[in-house]
């Protein structure tokens, strides 16, 4: 399976250590500690030696000097597939994710039908509901039974075993300040 994963450049995805303590997130985010433990622990790494990969190339952000490996992973050993809504509902992120594209349509579509002749109300009545969808419960009462799900492209990383096989890496690029 195509994968892709942004790192610094010192960083190696085919040999070495993860060393988390180090990671933008886990020094910003004050829930990801925690989280990454749990989450070990439900995927079975314990020691937390993994990668995380995007599944889609077109939602990969512009970055400063960051290196992109684009990876050819075999599907059997993928970890687990991952939600990243329900992941970054369970770190409880002020910078939520971007949310997938049919439903932002589904919004947008609503907002027309809703308000034909009124950009502005438009926009508010996208804004309500993308509020509206942050603020949803989880389906159980706990966002952690409902990260995992099957792969998919949109919304959802590929979690990959610490350190990688030479083989498969397809490249690496720079990705420093750009855009897909």
């Amino acid at each position: 399976m195509r994968l892709w994963s942004l790192h610094k450049p010192d960083f190696m995805l085919t040999c070495g250590r993860v060393d988390y303590t180090k990671s933008g997130h886990y020094q910003t985010i004050p829930s990801v500690p925690e989280a990454y433990e749990e989450l070990w622990k439900l995927i079975g790494v314990p020691e937390g030696q993994i990668v995380w990969c995007f599944t889609c190339r077109d939602e990969i952000k512009p970055e400063v000097s960051k290196v992109l490996w684009e990876l050819e992973v075999p599907e059997q050993e993928i970890v687990r597939f991952v939600d990243d809504i329900v992941w970054n509902r369970i770190l409880d992120f002020k910078h939520k994710c971007a949310l997938p594209t049919r439903l932002r349509q589904c919004f947008h579509r609503e907002a027309i039908k809703t308000f034909p002749d009124n950009p502005s109300k438009r926009n508010d009545y996208i804004q309500k509901k993308v509020d509206a969808f942050w603020e949803k419960d989880a389906p159980t009462g706990n966002w952690w039974d409902s990260l995992f799900v099957q792969k998919s492209c949109e919304g959802v990383s590929a979690i990959v075993r610490h350190p990688l096989l030479d083989e498969w890496v397809v490249q690496t690029e720079p990705w420093q300040n750009r855009t897909n």
